[in-house]
Order: C-alpha cells, then structure tokens, then sequence
C-alpha cells in the first residue's frame, strides 16, 4: 500500500524516534550542548601520553562525543528519511555532519600521540589502569594503522576534508529520492500501476509480462535521463575514495575500503573468482527460467517473476508478525517479549510515501526502516521492506538476529552504541551478544572479559 502523506498512515505503523530526541526542539537543544565536544576532547592533546588517567578519561570522553552524535544523527537522518524533500531535516544533517567532522579535527592529533608511544609505556598505563583493558582491542587496532597513519597536521587536513568528501553520496541520495520519479506502468488490459522504488520489484514479480516490462521501461527511463549527472557522481565518488586512499599510502581504493575492517584484498578477489567460476550454474537458471517461462528472449524483466503460480505467499504485515513469533517461539518467552517491542515500540516505519527514502536502491522493495532500541539510545538501523509479500516475512525475521547470539559489528554500529557505560571505540570490531535473561548488553574485546553495561 502507498499512502500520499504520512498523516493518512495509522499512528501504529510509524516509527517513534522519541527515544533519541522528545522533538525537534529537543534535537536542537542537544545539538547546542554537543558543540562543546570538540574543545573538550582537544583539550586532551599532550596528555594522554603522559598519564594513564589522562588515556582513559579521553577514551570515554570520546565514547560519549560518539553517542551523543550518533543519537543526533540518527534522528536527523530518520526524520529526513520519511521526506527528503523536507529541508528542515537535511539541515538538521548537514549540522550534524559538520559537527562530526568538527569532532574529528579535534581529535585528529590522537593517532600521532598514541603511535609515539614506547610499547613498555603502553603496557604499564594498561597496568596502572585496569579499566584501560575495555580499550585494548582499540587500540591494538589503532597500533596497526601505523603504516597509514600521518602527522597531526596531516591528519586535521584529512578530517576537515570529511564534509566535502561525502557530498557524492549525499546528493545522489537527494536526485535518487526526492528529485527522480517515474511514470506509471500499464499492463496488458490497459490499466495504470504506479511505480515507485518501493514498488518495483513487486512489480516485476507480476506474472503479467506486459506490465513488467512497463514498469522496468519506467524505472530505466527515468535513470537514463539522468545518465551523465549519475556518471558524474559515480566519479566524484571513486576520485575521493582514491585521495584518501593515496593520502593514507594504501595500494589502491580497494585496500583502503576494506583495511577499515581488517578484510584482505584476497577475500574479495576470492569472491569474485568464486563466481567467475561458477557462473555456469547461474547460465543453467537463467536457461531454465526461459523454459519454464516460455519465451523466446529472456530479459531482465523476467528474472523476479516466480516461477511457480500455483502458491500464494502474500501476508500482511501483521500475518508477518505472527508467523516470525511462532518461528522464535523455541527461543523461550524472554525472547519473544523483545521481539514483541518491536511491534509495541513502533520500531519499523512500515508504508511507503512520496520522498521516503529508498533503502537498497531497487535491489529489495525497502519501503520502511527499522531502528532498534535500547532504552537510552539507538543499537542499529535496518531496513524493512513492506510489499506484502515474502519479503515482508524475511525482512521482519532479521529483527531477532540482534536480539540474541553473538553478532559482529563493524564501526558505524559500534559508534550508534546509545547505553549508559562506556564501549570500545576508535573504529574497531566488537564482539557484542544481548543477555536476554539479564536485560543486559555485554560488550567483549579479544583480549578482555565481557563488559557489563547497566
């Protein structure tokens, strides 16, 4: 279903974003009140290396830069997200960008500091302070970026260029969700399907190949007009990957993308033979799909059609709710109890408006987002997608996968941490594993028992 103002929509099937800021006004107040972050954290040149105390007020301090600006720019982009045509918001995350990289410039001499440590010296503050041990992964991380690390003054220049360097993204996400629309599809009796990103591919699993063709004429139609302002954001993207990849001595923008989570190279080169290798399995699909289809030519059209019409996996979103709880329902009462805030807490924002934003571009039918909760922040954002069908079932099934078990979470979670307590910081992976039983969330670096986090 697709609604034409979100006021149409019922209260219970918006997202409630309350638990980050009460409003706006709340937004702008917290904003105010975070400027004061970047002289604090400055103020700590000089003396983390010389004091243990000194380190690990610092590494907190900055725990706390991080989630207050996670939190603010997790409402500001949420609140843009329902209408990116709405400037009040994109103002809200431009501030908010600009504070980050702000922060970044003041902690830019960090690295330099840290690196210029004797490790004898490092080992007695980690001695002297035993609650330093919570940051060891951390900083381990740090030690080995020693290679790509550059001087203070090098390091602000490359932070104040963070603003500037986002902005590929940042207006393609623009032309992409509030600038592009797309005409209506027609189907074989004449009738009119409107077409947006959140219904395309519900449209190209119609078994109607009039209308899919229509709809992917429609979506390709509206792109192709805008071919060379995408080819050109394309290449301002690849340009500023390539500056901080040379800037900081990697080999290539490839290295620089994936040294951030410690991948090799190898690994994506392995994927890629992978499938090189076995691309005679996808052509032996592809001519099967033909078959069972029955057409002359195969198109891209005809590859989200499925290929069985005699089962009917439509549900609602409520129906989706209720298998996904009598799925997890082994995983015991406690469990299904979170699950069921999701519901309660209003954490997805399920129907589709014109100028919501479009989450995985048209690979999924992302109509919604979902934001997880702890009660004092934001854990991660997801997105769901609500078409009504399928997807529906699988999108609402990913809920539970941080809910429970142990689960790895690159930087960008790790910084969206909102929980009283301090957690590892500086980039690096966590090991992260929600205690049911205990309402807790635990937080354990390699080297390090797990921290408790009331």
């Amino acid at each position: 279903m697709q609604y034409q103002s979100r006021d149409q929509i019922p209260e219970k099937y918006r997202w409630d974003l309350s638990s980050m800021c009460a409003d706006d006004k709340d937004f702008e107040r917290q904003l105010e009140d975070a400027k004061a972050l970047p002289g604090k954290l400055a103020a700590y040149k000089g003396r983390v290396s010389a004091s243990a105390a000194d380190l690990l007020a610092y590494l907190r301090l900055s725990d706390e830069a991080n989630v207050t600006l996670s939190r603010l720019g997790n409402y500001a982009d949420r609140c843009a997200d329902v209408d990116t045509r709405v400037a009040r918001y994109q103002v809200y995350s431009d501030q908010v960008m600009g504070l980050e990289v702000e922060t970044q410039g003041a902690c830019s001499w960090f690295s330099a500091e840290l690196l210029g440590m004797a490790d004898e010296k490092l080992a007695a503050f980690f001695a002297e302070e035993p609650d330093l041990e919570h940051y060891r992964r951390a900083i381990e991380r740090e030690l080995r970026m020693r290679p790509h690390r550059l001087s203070a003054a090098e390091e602000a220049i490359l932070a104040r260029a963070g603003d500037a360097a986002a902005q590929p993204e940042r207006v393609f996400s623009q032309l992409n969700n509030a600038d592009l629309t797309f005409a209506d599809a027609t189907d074989s009796k004449g009738e009119r399907h409107s077409v947006s990103h959140g219904s395309f591919i519900g449209l190209e699993r119609n078994h109607d190949r009039v209308l899919r063709k229509s709809a992917f004429d429609s979506v390709y139609a509206s792109y192709g007009a805008h071919r060379n302002t995408c080819a050109g954001l394309l290449a301002a993207q690849v340009k500023q990957l390539k500056f901080f990849a040379d800037s900081r001595r990697y080999k290539d923008a490839l290295e620089y993308c994936l040294d951030a989570n410690e991948v090799p190279t190898s690994v994506y080169d392995n994927l890629v033979d992978a499938v090189h290798r076995n691309l005679g399995a996808l052509h032996n699909y592809a001519s099967l799909r033909k078959d069972v289809l029955g057409v002359d030519e195969l198109h891209f059209w005809d590859m989200y059609v499925p290929l069985v019409d005699s089962v009917d996996l439509t549900f609602t979103y409520e129906e989706a709710w209720d298998l996904i709880l009598k799925a997890l329902a082994p995983l015991g009462e406690d469990y299904l109890a979170i699950v069921r805030q999701g519901l309660e807490q209003r954490w997805i924002d399920v129907y589709e408006t014109p100028g919501k934003r479009a989450r995985g571009n048209l690979r999924a039918q992302c109509v919604g987002q979902v934001v997880l909760h702890l009660p004092n922040g934001i854990l991660q954002r997801i997105e769901a997608a609500i078409d009504a069908r399928i997807r529906t079932l699988l999108d609402v099934a990913v809920i539970h996968m941080v809910l429970d078990g142990d689960v790895q979470l690159d930087s960008h979670v790790i910084r969206c941490l909102g929980v009283k307590g301090h957690v590892l910081v500086l980039g690096h992976k966590a090991h992260v594993a929600r205690d049911i039983n205990k309402g807790k969330l635990h937080v354990k670096a390699r080297s390090s028992k797990p921290v408790e986090l009331a």
